[in-house]
């Protein structure tokens, strides 16, 4: 089977995610490498959402994160680990 990517813009080659995460929850997110396309992504929830432990990256031609409903601290956090 061949998988190859023919496609050859941002737009076709989109990433999005979104992380919902509840008060009880912590979710640890990796690497998101998109040298190709955008990456958009939507951070929600009480939760914690750590980009393993800040040593984690998103690269894409163009990124966009959408924050929603941070605890103030939490989103404090974010904010350290994505600049």
């Amino acid at each position: 089977m061949d998988t190859t990517d023919s496609a050859v813009g941002v737009a076709e080659n989109a990433l999005t995610f979104t992380i919902d995460a509840d008060a009880s929850s912590d979710v640890n997110i990796a690497n998101f490498d998109n040298q190709y396309g955008s990456v958009t992504g939507t951070l929600a929830g009480a939760g914690v959402i750590d980009f393993t432990t800040g040593t984690s990256t998103i690269a894409g031609a163009a990124i966009t994160l959408t924050v929603q409903a941070l605890e103030p601290k939490l989103l404090m956090r974010l904010i350290h680990q994505v600049t």
